[in-house]
């Protein structure tokens, strides 16, 4: 039953050679397209995974008033000040500078985050064009996004309470990268 089946199978082969050329070019070509895209896949993930241990430290605490001397390491520019409050368009603006610094500023499209009560989307917006202050007890999302066009992207979103001394992280997941697969 096997060896008939096998020799009707050459027996076709033969009679349609243009066919089966044409099917076994389409089955190579395939095969190496989804290598090439495993391959590409794999150096974009390397190459992203690199990007954002280069930035460094994955935690990040602001308080109102720049009151410390730094940043040229890491690109991020500070200096002495006077600020007493800390307005959204000030948290969205350390956002993308950390991102910038990354190199990554020109794929963090939308603003840093928005005001969690009795709604989920709700003031103060975290954006540049946000004059609301941020006042102790308020609850904002932190949620800076990466989006690589063609390839994808990641938006790692917290909630943190403001407090008097600056804020306090309320979601409590690691920050390491870790890769599956």
């Amino acid at each position: 039953m096997l060896l008939t089946s096998i020799r009707l199978a050459v027996r076709g082969l033969n009679r349609n050679k243009l066919r089966t050329v044409l099917t076994m070019l389409g089955m190579i070509i395939g095969v190496a397209a989804v290598m090439t895209m495993m391959a590409l896949g794999n150096g974009a993930q390397q190459s992203v995974e690199q990007d954002v241990r280069s930035a460094g430290t994955n935690l990040i605490h602001v308080n109102a008033g720049n009151y410390t001397r730094g940043g040229e390491d890491s690109n991020i520019p500070s200096g002495l000040g006077a600020a007493t409050t800390l307005v959204p368009a000030d948290a969205d603006a350390i956002g993308r500078d950390v991102i910038a610094a990354a190199g990554l500023g020109e794929h963090f499209g939308h603003p840093l985050g928005h005001g969690v009560g009795l709604e989920v989307h709700e003031d103060p917006r975290l954006s540049a064009v946000s004059s609301a202050t941020l006042e102790p007890g308020m609850v904002v999302t932190v949620e800076p996004g990466i989006y690589l066009p063609g390839l994808g992207g990641v938006r790692i979103e917290d909630l943190v309470i403001v407090t008097e001394n600056g804020c306090e992280r309320l979601t409590g997941y690691p920050k390491e990268l870790t890769t599956l697969g």
